[in-house]
């Protein structure tokens, strides 16, 4: 099966690899409250179900609606969710499986779940029912090795916080605030916005520039894992009175801090450009035995991704055993059978 392109107006994640493991804001984002209907799309690998919410923007697309990807955080090529608006209505459609179970809370009136597993050849399946409990069993493995790696890189990421925030001269980290906030002049009293725009998977650290807007001005900020994200930090909190996205980190990996905010007149975003503001010269003193815990965070978030990456192997694997008993044409027919429902809806 042919990956579908679509080009979509917005663009983010809804889960991280985290320290903690794994997160999800599955339930929040697509509470079904919030929308007309809510699709919630079941079946294993490789049934189509990225593809199917990738085909759905792209009709949103043609029939004028605003258009959201969210990305699978592991592998971001792949979609776990699609959402359309028009005329103050919107529909979604969601990837309902494992990790991020999803189940109707209002089954025919709100939401509904679509079991792509149904057009399945199963007597297919079932011939190679041991391989593929092999495969799934090596990927969860894998799974398993690098969240306990996160939560390793977790441990020495909190203690490297600790230490290191003992030698920063929050007079300069103020002062360089103040500077960076007279390019936001515009007030607003609309509620933050929190999103992902990247992720720790198989890719290692991904960035997403799912809100890139042309024309507004665009402020860099370099450190060195720490003073970065203090600087984002306090412009956060500086900010609040202004109408803005503020996209956290899972990609250090660490959910709680953030590495971009977009406001009506900036973007402040963590960068490595050499021409980026510098907070590394933020510091009294450093300790040199910080830079060898950065290395070994480093290297243990090397074997993270490498373990993401293996498991994402299995799953692709999995994916073509399930693609090649999987029947699109039915599939197919039903997409076409939701197009005209979609477009009833948000008509």
């Amino acid at each position: 099966m042919k990956e579908f392109k679509y080009q979509a107006d917005e663009a983010y994640f809804c889960a991280a690899n985290s320290y903690s493991g794994f997160y999800s804001e599955f339930e929040r984002v697509f509470r079904a409250d919030k929308f007309k209907r809510v699709y919630i799309l079941k079946g294993g690998p490789g049934t189509g179900k990225s593809n199917l919410m990738k085909k759905l923007i792209a009709f949103g697309n043609t029939i004028g609606c605003k258009t959201e990807a969210i990305h699978c955080s592991s592998d971001p090529k792949s979609l776990d969710g699609a959402i359309l608006s028009k005329n103050g209505a919107s529909v979604a459609m969601v990837d309902g499986t494992a990790p991020h179970d999803l189940s109707p809370t209002l089954p025919g009136a709100a939401d509904e779940i679509i079991d792509l597993a149904k057009h399945l050849n199963k007597s297919a399946l079932n011939e190679k029912r041991s391989e593929l409990f092999s495969m799934l069993n090596a990927k969860q493995n894998f799974y398993k090795t690098a969240y306990s790696m996160l939560k390793i890189a977790g441990a020495i990421n909190d203690a490297i916080d600790d230490l290191i925030s003992e030698y920063i001269d929050y007079s300069a980290a103020e002062f360089m605030v103040e500077d960076l906030v007279k390019y936001s002049k515009t007030p607003s009293d609309a509620p933050e916005k929190r999103k992902f725009i990247s992720s720790f998977g198989r890719f290692g650290h991904t960035f997403i520039d799912g809100y890139n807007k042309q024309g507004i001005r665009e402020i860099r900020i370099k450190g060195d894992g720490f003073s970065e994200f203090l600087i984002m930090e306090m412009l956060r909190k500086e900010l609040s009175k202004q109408e803005m996205i503020t996209c956290v980190c899972p990609a250090v990996p660490c959910i709680s801090k953030t590495d971009a905010i977009y406001t009506k007149d900036v973007i402040y975003r963590t960068s490595d450009d050499p021409d980026a503001y510098d907070c590394t010269n933020l510091y009294k003193d450093k300790p040199d035995r910080v830079t060898e815990m950065l290395n070994i965070r480093r290297s243990i978030l090397n074997v993270a991704s490498a373990s993401l990456s293996d498991a994402s192997e299995l799953h692709f694997e999995l994916e073509k055993h399930y693609s090649e008993a999987m029947n699109f044409d039915k599939t197919k027919t039903l997409f076409d059978e939701l197009k005209k429902e979609i477009a009833s809806i948000l008509s």
